[in-house]
């Protein structure tokens, strides 16, 4: 059945017409009808042994021509199938990436175009072209499966056709695409880079390498993508969309840079780890001031180490350390000069030493100094004078400083105090601004009095002097 409607030729055939006088001359009744079937057939000639009828639509159409002979009549069945085209329908274009080799094919018949219910369509697929061997589950099945031998574009088809009528047929090209992922490499990890102090940044340059088999197309191309997937602070890749790129750090630590490749329908990735190191930072503690009373002091040295600069602790990752003395007026070493924390014994020898701290973690050395100040005791005396115009409560204590014993005199100063030890009566100290070396005394009343001087160099260390005054 093409269009409104189809035609089919009935011709029958009287063999014998049954009367017991053949040579009657009346004719026979002649009627084809329908007898069950979707709706009515229209006949042409119903009343004739040749007839038309006229079906429109497709079906199953039982038909009967009765013949009467005037006493008895016959009844012929007749059995009408009207068939129109099979529709198919199947998935869209579909890409299937490997190793995933299979795919379900979802062809389905939405229309069997079979008059008769009874009928069975034929169904096959098959591969019309590709570049290797298709197998399918059950290929006489619209909905099957079908196993790739390697990868490409392959053209499938399904078919469906009336056993009876095999002009009724229907086909469904299917364009497969069996694609293989692309294959990256982000490079092998470089060597650690060096952010050396006052540099603003550090850059390397990486390549990538791809391949890829062209598929899917379109887009026909692979995409390459680059980011940080881990690291401190910000960076930047440049440009980040090509295989060869620039990568500039600010900061020390351990990046993992990615590069994806995207073909279109699969993606992969790979990384690479570029370490970032930094000078080390250390010190050597604060300048110390000391006294060596006896015929050598002990100092203690004392560093701190902030920032390994590493970009990657790990429990490999060592910084060397190392004290030495750089200047000073006598022999000495420190006792444990690869550890922040040593002593070091000095001679009885007034000056200044310089200590240097250094830290080297095998791409840069960190050094810093520690002064230390290493003064005797000082030797003084004192003179009582009358004061200048005299007055019997008064009197200048005059501090003659023999030996001040300061390491660093260019820096540091004696300090001197005053205080009474026995007396009745308090007593007032009133330095000379101009000459702290001289101070004058005031005495309330006449009595014998014992003043105490301390001298200070600044250490924490003292010298104490006793002066016996006798007012009258």
């Amino acid at each position: 059945l093409e269009g409104a409607g189809v035609e089919a030729e009935l011709a029958a055939e009287v063999l014998d017409n049954g009367r017991g006088d053949q040579s009657a001359n009346e004719p026979l009744l002649v009627r084809w009808t329908q007898v069950s079937g979707p709706p009515a057939v229209q006949f042409a000639g119903a009343d004739t042994l040749s007839a038309k009828a006229v079906f429109a639509a497709r079906g199953f159409y039982p038909l009967q021509l009765e013949v009467h002979n005037g006493a008895l009549n016959t009844i012929i069945p007749v059995q009408i199938t009207v068939n129109t085209m099979p529709v198919l329908s199947v998935a869209p274009p579909v890409i299937v990436t490997l190793p995933t080799n299979s795919l379900a094919l979802g062809g389905m018949v939405t229309d069997t175009g079979l008059g008769n219910p009874a009928d069975v369509l034929d169904i096959r697929w098959e591969k019309i072209n590709g570049p290797g061997a298709v197998a399918f589950t059950d290929e006489k099945r619209a909905q099957t499966t079908a196993t790739f031998g390697v990868g490409g574009l392959y053209g499938l088809q399904l078919t469906v056709r009336n056993p009876d009528n095999p002009q009724l047929a229907a086909a469904v090209f299917v364009p497969v695409t069996i694609n293989r992922a692309p294959v990256v490499s982000a490079g092998p990890a470089p060597a650690p880079l060096l952010l050396k102090a006052g540099q603003a940044n550090v850059t390397i340059w990486l390549d990538a390498t791809v391949s890829d088999d062209g598929l899917p197309d379109p887009p026909g191309a692979t995409a390459l993508k680059w980011t940080k997937k881990s690291g401190p602070g910000n960076m930047v890749i440049s440009p980040d969309n090509t295989d060869y790129v620039q990568a500039l750090f600010t900061r020390k630590g351990k990046y993992i840079l990615q590069v994806e490749a995207d073909d279109g329908a699969a993606k992969t990735a790979d990384t690479v780890t570029v370490l970032v190191h930094t000078q080390p930072t250390v010190h050597a503690g604060t300048k110390q001031q000391v006294t060596a009373e006896g015929n050598e002091i002990t100092v203690s040295l004392k560093g701190t180490l902030t920032d390994t600069g590493f970009g990657d602790e790990t429990p490999q990752s060592a910084v060397t350390l190392l004290w030495k003395k750089l200047s000073g007026p006598g022999n000495a070493v420190p006792g444990n000069p690869a550890a922040l924390e040593t002593t070091v014994v000095l001679p009885k020898q007034r000056g200044v030493y310089t200590f240097e701290l250094s830290a080297d973690n095998g791409f840069d050395t960190a050094k810093h100094t520690v002064a230390v100040v290493v003064s005797l005791p000082p030797s003084v005396d004192v003179d009582v004078l009358a004061t200048e115009p005299p007055n019997a409560k008064k009197r200048v204590l005059s501090v003659r400083v023999q030996d001040n014993g300061l390491g660093d005199p260019q820096q540091d100063t004696l300090s001197f105090g005053w205080k009474k030890v026995t007396g009745q009566e308090p007593v007032q100290f009133q330095s000379d601004p101009a000459s702290p070396a001289n101070t004058t005394v005031t005495f309330p009343k006449a009595g014998n009095y014992t003043l105490e001087l301390t001298v200070g160099n600044g250490t924490g260390f003292v010298v104490k002097k006793t002066v016996a005054v006798t007012v009258g």
